[in-house]
C-alpha cells in the first residue's frame, strides 16, 4: 500500500494511469478491430485460393451484410450456391439478403427451395424460424394475410424457445 502511495503522490501516477489507458484502448478497441478484419481478409484470401470454397463465400457475404450492403452480399451467396445449390446456409443467407433490398419475388424463390431442401436439422432450426418469419412477410405483402398470420405466429412461437431469435425478429419488425 505505501508503494501505491508513493507512486500515485509523484508523476510517476500520472504515467501509470496513461500506460493503463493505452492498454485497455489496445485490448478493448484496436484488438477487435484487427481481429474483424483479419477474419475478412483471410476468407478473401481463401476464396481467391479456391474459388469454389462455398463456406468462406458465405463469410463474405454476411461480412458485407454486416455492413447493410446486400447487393453485395448477394454476388457471394449466388457464387457460393453454383457451388452447392442446396446449402442450406447460403440459401437462407441469400434470402434474407434479397428480403433487405425489397426484392421479394427472389427472396420467396429462395425460400422455397431452403424449405424443399431443409431436413429439419437442429443446427438449421435457427435459420428455418428466420425464413418461416420472411415468408410471412412475403405473404404479408402480397396480401394473403391468413397465410402471414399463420407464418408469424409460428416462427414467433418457435423463436421465444431460442430467446436471441425472438429479439432478431423483433428487430426485424417487418409486418
Amino acid at each position: 500500500m505505501e508503494i501505491l502511495n508513493v507512486i500515485l503522490s509523484g508523476g510517476e501516477g500520472i504515467f501509470f494511469a496513461v500506460v493503463i489507458a493505452i492498454i485497455c484502448t489496445v485490448f478493448f478497441w484496436i484488438i477487435p478491430k484487427i481481429t474483424s478484419s483479419t477474419k475478412k481478409v483471410a476468407s478473401k484470401i481463401l476464396v481467391e485460393i479456391n474459388p469454389n470454397d462455398v463456406k468462406n463465400l458465405i463469410k463474405l457475404g454476411q461480412a458485407e451484410v454486416s455492413k447493410r450492403n446486400y447487393r453485395s452480399a448477394i454476388e457471394y451467396y449466388l457464387r457460393a450456391l453454383n457451388n452447392d445449390q442446396f446449402n442450406i446456409e447460403a440459401l437462407a443467407s441469400i434470402s434474407f439478403a434479397y428480403h433487405m433490398i425489397k426484392d421479394y419475388e427472389s427472396s420467396k424463390k429462395y425460400i422455397e427451395i431452403f424449405q424443399d431442401n431443409f431436413d429439419g436439422s437442429k443446427d438449421d432450426n435457427s435459420m428455418a424460424i428466420i425464413m418461416t418469419y420472411l415468408y410471412g412477410h412475403i405473404c404479408f405483402m402480397e396480401g394473403n394475410l391468413e397465410q402471414s398470420s399463420n407464418c408469424k405466429q409460428n416462427a414467433m412461437a418457435l423463436a421465444e424457445i431460442d430467446g436471441g431469435l425472438l429479439d432478431i425478429i423483433n428487430g426485424l419488425n417487418l409486418y
